[in-house]
């Protein structure tokens, strides 16, 4: 199965030159020559069926900060797609298609009686027949709490990882 939501996001970053001293020509050494600063990001939210929103682009000196942020956001509205999920839209072929399926097109396995329509809860889309077991551990959580806290930790990481980059950069070259 697809994921209902994907973001593709890219960070740019400016190369800034640094003042260092001089390796021995003797010994081998590695030595900081340019600190790479998070400037801008960009990022785009595509749905399982393509759509895609218009793409977010950010420029600032608190790139890494805002991102977090802006996402967060985002995620706010896709829990909100979650909450209300849409309608199954089914055509006369998906009619015929689930009349006559006798397999569960989420595990392979022989349908019986207990066979029940799968859609998308973001697009509507018939999907195909599953078993009711089946159709129900495809359930999407509309905790949207779960997402707010789980941004917030990835915000937590990224700080922390910018900062334990700059850190080793330091120790790396003596600054």
């Amino acid at each position: 199965m697809r994921a209902p939501f994907i973001i593709y996001a890219d960070f740019e970053t400016l190369n800034i030159p640094v003042e260092g001293c001089a390796c021995d020509p003797g010994k081998s050494c590695t030595r900081q020559i340019a600190k790479q600063t998070p400037c801008s990001y960009c990022y785009v939210v595509m749905r399982c069926d393509g759509v895609a929103k218009a793409p977010v682009l950010y420029c600032g000196e608190n790139a890494v900060s805002h991102f977090p942020e802006s996402l967060q956001a985002e995620l706010i509205e896709i829990n909100e797609v979650f909450r209300k999920p849409a309608g199954m839209i089914m055509t006369a072929d998906d009619f015929q298609s689930f009349t006559n399926a006798t397999d569960c097109h989420i595990c392979g396995e022989v349908l019986n009686q207990d066979r029940v329509r799968d859609h998308c809860h973001v697009t509507g889309k018939y999907r195909g027949a599953t078993h009711k077991a089946c159709n129900l551990q495809l359930s999407i959580s509309s905790d949207g709490e779960y997402y707010c806290r789980k941004t917030e930790k990835m915000k937590k990481n990224a700080q922390q990882r910018f900062r334990w980059s700059s850190t080793i950069y330091g120790a790396m070259t003596g600054t």
